[in-house]
């Protein structure tokens, strides 16, 4: 038997189109109503289970009001929806829809050699790591400010697996404890540097995986059985040789 497959751009669209209808206060039904197709379909185009044709895509974000630059995005998303890998170009007027799998996800791998991850970062780090790139004070607190905001509005129940690299570790800072997180430190000897580079994993309440790969304009979708394989793989083998387990949950 073949294993399930996830559309992450479907995924992706869905979720979105959930919170936009639910932040207008539109009920499902109502929303369904106005614009002449079921309740059933919208359900399942909300839930990433099916493809709305594009003209409907269309009316449901011209009725939310939806940003031109959010639309674009949005489009584009849609017209990767058959695919099992989807590439979000990301824009200075967009937010990556990323946030669609930290709110859907029961489990959460995150494998870090280049830096501190968000997840772990505490004012004292961005502190540390601004200074040093000569950063002015007020913008210091204010990505110290934005940092604050984000752990507020991070989901509780996603239990997180971060892994870093010992290098990377070393610099950081007061380091928190949180709830829900276990860290790990890799140390040189157990990967080549440049070798294995950052990535994501994140567990649907289904059991479904996608692979988040983070480039600098772009979030990479992978949700290929085959390739997500691989990188599970990957991340058991980084935590297996992972040592000084900080932060575990409280």
């Amino acid at each position: 038997m073949s294993e399930p497959k996830l559309y992450p751009a479907l995924l992706l669209l869905g979720h979105t189109l959930r919170e936009l209808r639910t932040k207008h206060d539109v009920s499902l039904r109502t929303l369904a109503r106005r614009l002449g197709f079921t309740p059933s379909d919208l359900s399942a185009w909300e839930l990433g289970l099916r493809r709305p044709p594009a003209e409907t895509l269309g009316f449901i974000l011209g009725y939310l009001q939806v940003r031109p630059p959010i639309y674009r995005q949005l489009v584009r998303i849609h017209q990767q929806g058959d695919r099992l890998s989807c590439v979000e170009e990301l824009a200075p007027d967009t937010t990556s829809l990323q946030y669609a799998y930290e709110d859907l996800a029961v489990r959460k791998f995150e494998w870090a050699p280049h830096r501190v991850p968000e997840l772990l970062r505490t004012p004292e780090s961005i502190q540390a790591e601004l200074q040093g790139r000569d950063v002015p004070p007020d913008d210091i607190d204010q990505a110290i400010f934005a940092q604050r905001v984000r752990e507020l509005d991070r989901p509780k129940r996603c239990a997180n697996v971060v892994l870093v690299s010992e290098g990377v570790w070393a610099p950081a800072t007061g380091l928190p404890r949180l709830t829900n997180v276990t860290a790990g430190i890799v140390t040189t000897s157990a990967f080549a540097p440049g070798t294995v580079d950052g990535f994501t994993l994140y567990e649907t309440p289904s059991g479904l995986f996608t692979v988040v790969l983070r480039h600098e304009h772009t979030r990479i979708y992978l949700g290929d059985p085959e390739t997500v394989k691989r990188y599970r793989a990957t991340f058991a083998r980084l935590q297996a040789q992972s040592v000084d387990d900080v932060g575990a949950s409280r």
